[in-house]
């Protein structure tokens, strides 16, 4: 027999739990969808949330009239030139800017208060610059000195999470490879520019870090997540990596993430992830041209000989930026052509890229990025015999890779207020593979299509 203070304390439970079931299917849901093999998970919050955002967003000071502005320069401390591509970061806010040809910088809609700027650019020394003064409809002018270093000092980086940090303060091991590092050793490929770096390793296009990978053909199913600006962008069908897909030319730096990055990126991070910053648009014309030519010497045993040709490589990259308004392009075209070292091992290569910023009200920013690259290869499967390792059997010297991709984005970042803002990034991938026998089949290869979303708060 049940007694009443038993039936009392099930309609309390009954009760309790009916509540909560009703507050969680008013209050907020997550939802989770995969577009090719991406994931992503999207937040929707209750109505009393969104009435707050459209607060910010509407009624906070940084849209007001009463906010200020900082307007400066930075110039070499020794040798009084300007300084080209300066991060000028607010302390504590989102907000922040880079300078410019000529060492300006400008900061507007910032609330009024006192405020430290953090300065960072690679081959100088970090500095910080306490008690800037932001007064109401106001413009306060800097002239800011940074000292020359011969290591880079304590960079600043995005990647480890997802927000710009200084490399001191992570809790993951990064390294970050500096352009001029790349120009000085005469880099032809992106892969050249990752072996230096301790920890990591290369078996073929096979990348590993700290052991983390092991070999599989076409690099199938990477544990090492490639992303460009903070974009994942792995080919959907088989989770490879393309590292013909950038030209060097297009690349700021690069930053290493060694150990696993999934909390933040997913499985495909599990071992490590490498992140390409591509170049901001120059403010004033600025075009570039770079080449390179080379010649392969021969093998040390004249057994191994197979060829009496010149083997040999070129490799051109053309980059146009200017700014336009409000409106800011970069244009690149690459060409790489190599007959390799070995027998069919030959690459004809173009690249074409080119990235749009736009400057739009309310300090906000819209990132455009598109990409396409057509690569045609030998395919060097196995060699004749080990006193021919350089050479492949007759019924192989006419293999062929040939790929295609193309790659798109477009970040949209809306800033709230000073502290807070939000990031909307839509992006796609397009890769294709074929061999010199789609030829009699051409629908024996199908495009691999990796579209994604992403929605960040920051």
């Amino acid at each position: 027999m049940v007694n009443s203070y038993e039936l009392s304390n099930k309609a309390k439970v009954k009760n309790r739990n009916n509540y909560r079931e009703k507050r969680e299917n008013k209050g907020r849901f997550i939802s989770k969808f995969i577009i090719g093999k991406e994931y992503s998970t999207f937040y929707h919050f209750n109505f009393d949330l969104v009435l707050i955002l459209f607060y910010l967003f509407l009624f906070h000071p940084i849209y007001a009239q009463t906010s200020g502005s900082i307007a400066g320069r930075v110039i070499d401390k020794e040798t009084q030139t300007p300084l080209i591509g300066v991060n000028v970061l607010i302390k504590k806010t989102i907000l922040g800017a880079s300078t410019d040809r000529l060492g300006n910088f400008f900061i507007e809609r910032i609330p009024p208060g006192t405020y430290s700027l953090l300065l960072s650019v690679v081959g100088y020394k970090t500095k910080t610059n306490e008690n800037v003064i932001v007064e109401p409809g106001k413009t306060s002018h800097l002239e800011l000195l940074l000292e020359e270093t011969v290591i880079a000092m304590d960079p600043v980086v995005v990647t480890a999470g997802k927000h710009p940090q200084s490399m001191s303060t992570s809790h993951q091991a990064v390294d970050v490879i500096p352009l001029s590092k790349m120009v000085h050793r005469q880099n032809r490929r992106l892969e050249e520019a990752l072996l230096p770096v301790s920890g990591i390793h290369f078996n073929e296009e096979n990348i590993s870090i700290r052991g983390s990978s092991g070999y599989s053909l076409f690099n199938v199913g990477s544990r090492i997540l490639f992303m460009i600006d903070g974009v994942p962008f792995m080919t959907s069908d088989m989770g490879a990596i393309t590292w013909d897909m950038l030209s060097l030319l297009d690349i700021d730096h690069i930053e290493i993430i060694k150990g696993a990055g999934s909390a933040l990126y997913g499985s495909s991070a599990m071992g490590g992830v490498i992140n390409f910053i591509t170049r901001q648009p120059s403010s004033d014309g600025c075009l570039q041209i770079r080449m390179l030519a080379g010649i392969y010497d021969r093998p040390h045993y004249k057994e191994w000989r197979w060829t009496d040709e010149i083997l040999h490589y070129e490799r051109a990259d053309l980059a146009y930026s200017r700014k336009i308004g409000p409106v800011s392009f970069r244009m690149n075209l690459s060409r790489n052509l190599s007959t390799g070292y070995m027998e069919n091992n030959h690459v004809d290569q173009w690249n074409v890229s080119s990235r749009f910023v736009c400057r739009l009200p309310y300090h906000s920013r819209l990132d455009l990025y598109a990409a396409w690259m057509q690569s045609r290869k030998g395919g060097f499967i196995q060699w004749i015999n080990q006193n021919s390792p350089f050479e492949v059997p007759p019924f192989h010297k006419k293999d062929e890779l040939h790929f295609k991709t193309t790659s798109i984005y477009a970040l949209y970042h809306l800033p709230l207020s000073s502290n807070f803002g939000l990031k909307f990034r839509v992006s796609n991938l397009i890769s294709e593979m074929a061999t010199q026998f789609t030829v009699y089949d051409p629908g024996a290869f199908k495009p691999g299509k990796g579209l994604g979303c992403e929605v960040q708060g920051d």
